[in-house]
C-alpha cells in the first residue's frame, strides 16, 4: 500500500484551521453590553442586574439585563452567560469602558462622586466585603442624575463618563476599592 502524499497536508491544513477559528460571541457581546450599559436610558438595568449577580441571583440578572435589548442581543446574553459563566458577568461590568488611567482618574473621580454623595462610597465599602459587584452597582447606581431632588447632578454625559471609570477600574476590584476604602479614611 503507497501511502497518500497529501494526506500530511491535509491534517495540517485541518489543524490549523481549528487553531485559528475565532470567538465570534465574545465582540458582538461585548458591543450590545456596551451599547446597553452607555445608554442614559437603559443604564439603570446594567447596575440592577450587576447587583443581582453579585447577590447570587443570575438567572434574575440575566432577566433585568435583557428586559431592554432586542431579541438577538438576549439569544446572546443566555448563550454567552451560560459559556462564559464569571467571565460574562465581567464583560457586563466593564461593558465597553474605554481606557482610563486608574491611578489619576479614580482618584479624581471618587472625589467628585464624594463631593455629591458621600454616603454611595461609604455603601460600597461596606459591600466590597459581600460582593464586588455589589459594590460595584452600589457606585453606579449612586452617580447623581438630573432629576435626583435635592443633590447636586451631573449631566447625563457627564454620568457616562464617570460610569466609565468605575467600569475600566473595576478590571483589579482590590486596588479600585482598595483606594476608595483610603479615600474614606478607613
Amino acid at each position: 500500500m503507497i501511502p497518500h502524499k497529501g494526506l500530511p497536508v491535509i491534517v495540517i491544513g485541518l489543524f490549523f484551521g481549528a487553531a485559528t477559528a475565532q470567538d465570534i460571541l465574545t465582540p458582538q457581546v461585548t458591543s450590545e453590553l456596551s451599547n446597553e450599559c452607555r445608554n442614559e436610558t437603559t443604564f439603570t438595568f446594567c447596575v440592577t442586574a450587576l447587583k443581582q449577580h453579585g447577590q447570587g441571583k443570575d438567572d434574575l440578572a440575566l432577566g433585568t439585563l435583557s428586559a431592554a435589548v432586542g431579541a438577538s442581543a438576549r439569544i446572546h446574553y443566555k448563550i454567552a452567560q451560560a459559556r462564559l459563566g464569571e467571565k460574562f458577568w465581567k464583560l457586563a461590568a466593564q461593558a465597553g469602558s474605554p481606557p482610563v488611567d486608574c491611578d489619576a482618574g479614580l482618584s479624581g473621580t471618587l472625589n467628585l462622586h464624594f463631593g455629591l454623595k458621600p454616603e454611595a462610597l461609604a455603601a460600597a465599602d461596606d459591600d466590597y466585603n459581600k460582593s464586588n459587584f455589589v459594590a460595584l452597582a452600589d457606585l453606579l447606581g449612586s452617580i447623581p442624575a438630573q432629576g435626583f431632588p435635592a443633590t447636586p447632578t451631573l449631566d447625563a454625559q457627564s454620568r457616562i463618563q464617570v460610569a466609565d471609570v468605575y467600569r475600566y477600574c473595576f478590571s483589579n476590584p482590590d486596588q479600585m476599592f482598595g483606594l476608595l476604602r483610603h479615600k474614606l479614611g478607613r
